[in-house]
Order: C-alpha cells, then sequence, then structure tokens
C-alpha cells in the first residue's frame, strides 16, 4: 500500500521538493495538463495523443510525469490516477512505482527532465508534437518548441517569428492564425544551455538548495 501514500514507500518527500493536490490553481494547472493545454508541445503532444489513443511512449510518459511533478508542482499520485485511467496497457505496479521513482520516493533521488533538452533532441523538426497539436500544422517544424519558450510578452504564435527568423520562416508563418487556441506556457520553459562541466537546472525549484538532484 506504501506504493500509493504521498511519500512512497522511502515514507519521505525529498528535501526542497513540494508538490501541491488542492486549490483552483492545482485544478486550472491538472486541467491543462491532462487535456494537452500547458503551451509546451512537447508535453502537450504526449498527452493528447494519450487523450486519443490510450498509449505513449516509455520516454513520454516519463516526460509528462516529470513536468507535472517538477514543473507544475502538482501531486504525483494525480498523475498516477490520471494513467491509470487512460493507459490500454496500465499495469498498477509499473505505473505507480515509475510516479514513484520520478518523484523521488520510491527509494532513489528524483528525476527531473529538462522539457526543451528532451523536445529538441528527441523531437528536432517537431513531426510529433505538430501530429497531434492541430494549431500548430503552419508552425515551422525548427520553430514548434520555440513556443514553449514563450513568455507573456507574445500575443500570438505568429508574434514569436518576428525576431531572429530569417525570410523562409517569415514566410512559412504568414498563414498562422493570428487567434491560434494554442496557448502560451503554464510556467516559462527555458532554453537548453550547456558548459563544460554538462548541464545543470537552475529553475527555482532547485536555487539555494545544496542537494542537487539527477537531471535529463
Amino acid at each position: 500500500d506504501n506504493i500509493f501514500r504521498e511519500s512512497g514507500p522511502e515514507g519521505k518527500i525529498p528535501n526542497g521538493l513540494k508538490w501541491f493536490s488542492k486549490g483552483k490553481e492545482t485544478e486550472r494547472r491538472l486541467s491543462a495538463w491532462k487535456r494537452g493545454q500547458t503551451g509546451v508541445p512537447w508535453v502537450d503532444a504526449h498527452m493528447r495523443e494519450l487523450l486519443h489513443t490510450g498509449f505513449i511512449s516509455n520516454r513520454g510518459r516519463q516526460n509528462v510525469a516529470s513536468f507535472l511533478i517538477h514543473n507544475l508542482q502538482i501531486d504525483w499520485r494525480l498523475g498516477a490516477k490520471h494513467f491509470e485511467d487512460y493507459l490500454i496497457d496500465h499495469d498498477v505496479s509499473a505505473n505507480w512505482c515509475n510516479w514513484n521513482t520520478l518523484a523521488g520516493v520510491g527509494g532513489s533521488r528524483p528525476s527531473r527532465f529538462n522539457m526543451d533538452k528532451q523536445a529538441r533532441q528527441h523531437d528536432p523538426k517537431g513531426v510529433h508534437s505538430k501530429l497531434w497539436l492541430v494549431e500548430l500544422a503552419n508552425v515551422p517544424g525548427s520553430k514548434v518548441h520555440d513556443l514553449a519558450n514563450r513568455v507573456s510578452g507574445y500575443k500570438s504564435i505568429s508574434q514569436m517569428f518576428m525576431q531572429n527568423s530569417t525570410d523562409k520562416d517569415m514566410e512559412e508563418s504568414k498563414s498562422l492564425n493570428e487567434n491560434s487556441a494554442y496557448p502560451l506556457p503554464l510556467i516559462h520553459i527555458p532554453r537548453f544551455t550547456q558548459n563544460e562541466k554538462g548541464w545543470r537546472n537552475k529553475s527555482r525549484v532547485h536555487r539555494g538548495r545544496k542537494k542537487v538532484f539527477h537531471t535529463t
């Protein structure tokens, strides 16, 4: 029964981690995650694939789970329950233990995936994202994942192409709907950066913490 508890088999929540299960903001974020409306194409494409087919790849499962836990800071059990409701290949032990592991309550350190790095590495041309996100049909594949890096200053998708875009990019984006239904990101996803020592997540969740969580 411990795998169903918030603190998991480990019996404690890792230092520096906090997630929420109640409140209007939590409900808003959870609903957006379930519907594939977070404004992060890499996440949304997988969540819509799950919604329509009952299946997503193992990598997709790990990424959307990490996003819910570590980026949206929502109780991992709500995500595990959603998977249980929708996965056609659901297995109780595999599903809940995997969520335990990602949350860091299963006997190992928390696993946090960098959404920008994962998206650009595994869907560099935006093929998978555009397959499931019909709103982005006219967005150049090379620009799809830039949508997750937007901030509230962008009032439309096409406005994003006004800076640092080639003539070809601008031509391809002319037919974008100014009133596109695709939302701004729930939270800002910074561009992936790398230095000589390798990538380290510098998000607010980890800032000021001495413990370095596993990141991918």
